[in-house]
């Protein structure tokens, strides 16, 4: 058995990874992680178990092809790297290797979904369908994904917060200061999301 977990995440803003590589070490299973460095062309680099890719990204329409070729690349690391099952982040780049998927790797890839861009475009919810009962299985980070995701038995919901309990059980751990700063560090994408969350932060 050999795995390869992709995502196209920095790996320091991915902290989920880390709980598939340790049940991967704690059973002895070979694996590598493959990630995308969007900011440089470059040769393909190995360090570790982490291969990385270097091929740079372009805003506008032009990502599009940017990310078909990075998809391209990545098949060509599966087929050199002789895995047996894939663990693959987001739909994207899931629905750009729908062919080796379905084909090469049926119920043997771990579908992992914690962001979403392209769930309301035409077909994609039928071609996504696909692969979700086809995957192993399918976490969400979010329940609030089911309600764009097609329905399917695979989705689990598994956020990595380990101590999720304890903070329903005690929701604020600043209950006697009257104001709380919160700082934000990565990409601010869903604008609508944002402002309601202020909004109820704000007391509305």
């Amino acid at each position: 058995m050999k795995v390869l977990i992709f995502d196209s995440t920095v790996l320091e803003q991915a902290p989920y990874i880390k709980y598939y590589e340790q049940e991967l070490v704690d059973r002895n299973i070979k694996y590598n992680i493959c990630t995308w460095d969007k900011y440089s062309n470059a040769p393909l680099s190995k360090k570790g178990v982490v291969i990385t890719i270097h091929s740079k990204w372009h805003l506008g329409k032009r990502k599009y092809l940017d990310f078909v070729l990075l998809s391209r690349k990545l098949k060509k690391i599966i087929a050199d790297g002789h895995y047996t099952h894939l663990v693959i982040v987001n739909t994207i780049w899931a629905m750009l290797l729908r062919g080796i998927l379905l084909g090469n790797f049926k119920n043997r890839y771990v579908l992992d979904i914690r962001d979403y861009k392209c769930e309301t475009l035409p077909g994609y919810q039928h071609f996504l369908k696909s692969i979700i009962d086809n995957s192993f299985f399918t976490t969400i980070s979010s329940d609030g994904f089911r309600a764009f995701l097609p329905l399917s038995s695979k989705i689990i919901s598994n956020h990595n917060i380990t101590n999720l309990k304890l903070a329903f059980e005690s929701p604020s751990l600043y209950a006697n200061k009257i104001h709380v700063n919160i700082g934000f560090f990565g990409y601010i994408r869903y604008k609508n999301e944002n402002e309601v969350l202020i909004r109820k932060l704000g007391g509305e």
